[in-house]
């Protein structure tokens, strides 16, 4: 400001000090008009009072950020979305934002990416620590769904939340699917009397259009050893009133070994000779939990 009125006062000492001279009275009018095309005083007092500051700049990448955020919170309260240091890379043919942060107060690893025209396409992130997923945290991050519809009960108090992913629709930015993989290291006791197991238990939840007319679907796969043999077998639950429908492969199994493990003791049961001293080569088989159904079909 201080530079500014000493500036005023310069110009106008000039006009004053023009104006001073003393040529006859019909020369004044002139030469005064000549000093001031000659020296630009009006144009620079014109200038100076015309000047207006750049506009402030915006920071591109904080906006792209807070973009991330905004899209979120359609699904996520917002006060639930935590940032901490984010990174922007463009150097590439999308661009890239990293970071960490907490989703729910669950701590995360943060990757999302956009289009060059600055569109959202994805977001994921790796949880920290094996911390078990309570009901609430679950129904938060599927926009609604319930645990317990959707896991059985032996293993609902063990599912440990291990990645989130998020597809963006370009057109409106947002969601339209969510994807969680989950982990747990309980094992899943499904013939009570023959002990059959399923162990190493992992799975995922996919979530479709979560913010319209949501459908949600589970799958599952485990281990099980059955006689020295191990078998693999996964099932995936499309609606929370189903039973869980698992199936898997057999290869070089009695078939004693297999009944024992599925009904348990199996003196007495009415079984020809022929059954008795089988083989199966291989096989495919399907499981129904709730029903306690056991399904074989191959030789």
């Amino acid at each position: 400001m201080k530079t500014t009125i000493t500036t005023i006062a310069f110009l106008l000492f000039i006009g004053m000090q023009a104006m001073a001279t003393t040529p006859t009275s019909n020369d004044v009018p002139t030469k005064f008009h000549r000093f001031i095309d000659n020296t630009g005083v009006f144009s620079s007092i014109k200038n100076l009072f015309s000047y207006k500051e750049n506009p402030k700049q915006t920071n591109s990448d904080d906006e792209l950020i807070e973009q991330l955020k905004t899209s979120l919170a359609t699904i996520y309260k917002s006060k639930k979305i935590v940032f901490n240091e984010m990174n922007v890379d463009k150097s590439g043919s999308e661009i890239t934002v990293t970071g960490s942060g907490e989703l729910y107060k669950e701590a995360i690893e943060i990757t999302s990416v956009f289009t060059t025209g600055r569109k959202l396409v994805s977001f994921s992130g790796k949880f920290k620590g094996t911390k078990k997923i309570g009901n609430s945290t679950f129904k938060n991050l599927t926009n609604g769904a319930k645990l317990k519809d959707w896991f059985p009960s032996a293993l609902q108090s063990a599912i440990v939340l291990d990645n989130i992913s998020i597809d963006f629709d370009e057109s409106n930015q947002k969601p339209s699917e969510i994807g969680l993989t989950v982990s747990t290291n309980k094992n899943w006791t499904i013939f009570e009397a023959g002990g059959f197991k399923l162990n190493n238990v992992s799975g995922s939840v996919t979530v479709m259009n979560p913010t319209s007319s949501k459908s949600i679907s589970t799958t599952l796969s485990g281990t099980s050893s059955i006689a020295g043999t191990t078998l693999t077998a996964s099932g995936t639950l499309a609606s929370s009133k189903d039973d869980w429908q698992f199936t898997g492969n057999i290869k070089d199994l009695k078939m004693t070994a297999l009944l024992k493990s599925i009904v348990g003791n199996i003196a007495g049961l009415p079984m020809p000779d022929d059954m008795i001293n089988a083989n199966i080569d291989e096989a495919n088989f399907d499981i129904y939990p709730m029903a306690k159904k056991f399904e074989l079909s191959g030789s």
